[in-house]
């Protein structure tokens, strides 16, 4: 046994790994049973005991074409008006090897004269020539047939690998094989040497061997000529014949695993086959995707070729190909957004090292082209499995099912192509930093479908779809890029969620008033979990001027319909309080709020009724650090003093967080009566600080408190902070001891030391 490098065999273009499967399976069934293959470096290698002289003698000499026939197309050759070359060259000869080829087109033309048919078939009886082919061809010849149709109760259904029942356009496949088997065979009369010439280019690459001037189809796009192939107006078709003859032998390793693939729960009453790594197009993941190619004419399919580094058997390949088992979630992957999760979950076939992509993209009228989308490694990402949220309910494949058989907006296909192309995005992102900005992007492209879907009524009411279901509280870790936005988006966004120790009357009243997602668009969380659509809702506070003027105004109502509960805080808590040396980087403009604002949005999906607090969160202690007064010396005073009015819990003086009982580690405290006032953020809406910190001091006196008065520099500092002021103080946080002495109102006489406080 030797290794023979195929240089001719590549991955790219789709042709080319075709003929690479072809060689394989011809030497397997014909010259070596004991063949074993693998890619090396982008190239086939045969482990044979044939070396590169007997392969090309074999080709030549022994090679058994299989008797690839299409009678049921015109153009196939059957029919009077049909270039028959090709068949009647067969047909005429009497080369052993071609036996099985003139009995299995003799059958073909029986059962075509049985069935009265001597014209080119209409669509309607083309069910029954195929029916009927079944039952009366040699076996040999049905392998063929399953890699050319299924037949389904419904109408027979084709593989895109072989465009529609082996025809593309007004290309017939077949036929085009057996004119190319009289370029190559010497039997058929071709030249000798032109054709080991031809063999040796298509197995070896060997160069300067002039091409021939035939039909190539969608299988080679660079050499199918046409309109703009060339410098000229219209460039010429160019073929090597050995390998359009190679590559059609190769789709026979494709056929067989066709299956019928029921979904009911997703598209009822439509079964389809899935025939081997072929799957519905994503038109992501390549320039020039447009949102159009989600109608099935623009794009036939796609199809996900496996590359394996490790040398197998022809059976094990074989086994792998026909089966095409790529599945996610549970199911056989439909879509290449769906191939892509799978790849970065490990949801393939182990060896398999990775994929070539190919999107049959339609070229003019009814012919396509297989278009090189990309190779793809299978990689586990350590978050991948993440991914099947966006499945739960069938979601994405519901929204998805909708885009591709409706007439709908181009801002939802818009959205729903944002989506798949952060997909794959991140499956293609190598560093761990940047995968977690494209999961970020995901997140961001589901939350503003979600948002485009939300503004179509009349969408969402053909569609049948109901709002986001939401991600789990896992994806934190893998979102988190470690950015001072982030943390402020993850904090703003989990705004009423609530801790689960803190089950009092009051948490049971606020529960009414939802999650922050509630604000941003039309949706309500039912008591058993589900998000609804609730159209008009009060509670949606819509995209204002400025980011920071709709969270001012998002904190108001909560302000106001807390009070409307008869709650004494207002329902801002979080169990993911803010620090205020991020708050402080937000006052001072170092967050763009463009960013900012996608990430709020996309948080905001995150199933915070099921998110456990951090360590140590909420136990109204902050962190012991010698950084809380550089911290605090960088907040604005007005901010400090403000902050202490909106509150979602009592504190005791000095700022310490009271817990239920009134206890602040073991101690009784009295809880400073200081309640939040509306009124100073409306002052903050119209831009008056000064107005709205004297209000504030009003407020801290009532509450027995000794605020300092601003000096005019500050007030002058802080008039063009207003409404950013406001925003900030939605914020949760748990430093508010820091924030006490910020505002200036000191320790208080009987408060516990801070060091009795920590070791409690």
């Amino acid at each position: 046994m030797a290794e023979v490098e195929l240089a001719g065999c590549r991955p790219d273009p789709l042709l080319s790994y075709l003929k690479a499967l072809g060689v394989l399976r011809l030497v397997a069934e014909q010259a070596d049973p004991h063949v074993r293959a693998r890619w090396l470096q982008g190239t086939l290698v045969l482990d044979t005991r044939l070396d590169r002289r007997d392969l090309v003698r074999f080709f030549i000499d022994e090679y058994r074409p299989t008797p690839l026939i299409g009678c049921w197309n015109g153009g196939s050759g059957f029919f009077p008006s049909d270039a028959k070359a090709g068949i009647e060259a067969i047909e005429s000869s009497t080369a052993p090897r071609l036996a099985l080829y003139r009995r299995v087109i003799a059958l073909a033309r029986a059962t075509l004269d049985a069935l009265g048919l001597q014209a080119k078939p209409n669509r309607g009886r083309k069910a029954e020539i195929l029916a009927a082919l079944r039952a009366s061809l040699p076996d040999e010849a049905v392998e063929w047939l399953d890699a050319a149709y299924v037949l389904t109760e419904e109408a027979p259904r084709y593989p895109p690998l072989l465009g529609t029942g082996a025809i593309d356009g007004r290309l017939e496949f077949t036929n085009n094989f057996m004119q190319r088997l009289c370029d190559v065979l010497p039997e058929l009369g071709a030249d000798r040497r032109r054709s080991e010439a031809w063999l040796e280019a298509a197995l070896f690459a060997q160069a300067g061997v002039p091409l021939l001037e035939a039909s190539v189809g969608q299988f080679h796009p660079g050499g199918v000529g046409g309109p703009n192939a060339t410098q000229g107006v219209e460039g010429e078709s160019l073929v090597n014949p050995w390998e359009l003859v190679l590559g059609l032998e190769g789709t026979l390793l494709l056929a067989g695993g066709a299956a019928r693939r029921y979904t009911a729960d997703l598209d009822p009453g439509n079964p389809r086959p899935a025939f081997p790594f072929t799957v519905q197009t994503s038109p992501v993941g390549y320039p020039t995707s447009s949102p159009a190619e989600y109608e099935e004419e623009a794009v036939r399919a796609e199809i996900w070729l496996p590359v394996w580094h490790r040398a197998a058997s022809y059976r094990e390949i074989s086994q792998l190909l026909t089966e095409g088992r790529i599945t996610w979630a549970g199911r056989q992957a439909r879509t290449g957004a769906d191939v892509v999760r799978a790849i970065v979950s490990l949801g393939v076939d182990r060896g398999i090292a990775g994929f070539w992509r190919f999107g049959f993209l339609r070229r003019s009228g009814r012919a396509y082209l297989a278009a090189p989308l990309g190779y793809y490694r299978v990689t586990q990402h350590e978050g991948g499995t993440l991914l099947a949220d966006l499945d739960r309910g069938g979601w994405l494949e519901r929204l998805r099912r909708a885009v591709t058989r409706e007439r709908v907006p181009t801002a939802i296909r818009r959205g729903l192509q944002a989506i798949e192309e952060a997909i794959v995005d991140y499956a293609a992102t190598p560093s761990e930093s940047e995968r977690r900005r494209a999961l970020q992007r995901l997140l961001v492209a589901v939350w503003q479908a979600e948002v485009t879907v939300a503004r179509s009524r009349q969408f969402r009411e053909r569609s049948g779809l109901s709002p986001f279901p939401g991600v789990s509280p896992r994806w934190l870790p893998f979102l988190d890029d470690g950015s001072t936005a982030f943390r402020l988006a993850k904090s703003i966004a989990a705004v009423g969620s609530h801790r689960p120790s803190d089950a009092t009357l009051e948490t049971e009243r606020a529960q009414r008033l939802g999650p922050m997602r509630a604000h941003l668009e039309p949706v309500e969380l039912q008591a058993d979990g589900r998000w609804v659509w609730r159209d008009g809702s009060p509670r949606v506070v819509g995209r204002r001027d400025s980011l920071e003027r709709q969270l001012l105004e998002i904190l108001y109502r909560r302000v106001m319909e807390s009070t409307t509960l008869l709650l004494p805080y207002p329902d801002i808590d979080s169990v993911e309080p803010c620090s205020l040396a991020d708050i402080g980087a937000y006052l001072q403009g170092q967050v763009d709020d463009r960013e900012l604002e996608q990430l709020i949005g996309g948080l905001s999906l995150v199933r915070w009724d099921q998110a456990v607090p951090a360590s140590g969160r909420g136990s109204g202690l902050e962190p012991r650090t010698h950084l809380a007064a550089s911290r605090a010396s960088t907040l604005p005073w007005a901010y400090a003093l403000l902050k202490l009015l909106f509150l979602p819990w009592p504190i005791a003086r000095g700022g310490r967080r009271l817990r239920p009982e009134g206890a602040v580690g073991g101690f009784q405290m009295e809880p400073v009566p200081v309640r939040p006032d509306p009124s100073v953020l409306l002052r903050l809406m119209g831009g008056d600080v000064a107005a709205a910190v004297r209000q504030a001091q009003l407020r801290l006196r009532a509450a027995g408190l000794e605020p300092p008065r601003p000096t005019h520099e500050d007030s002058a500092a802080w008039q063009d902070m207003a409404v950013r002021i406001g925003a900030a103080l939605l914020l949760p946080v748990v430093e508010v001891t820091t924030l006490w002495r910020r505002a200036g109102l000191g320790a208080q006489e009987g408060e516990p030391g801070e060091l009795e406080v920590a070791r409690a």
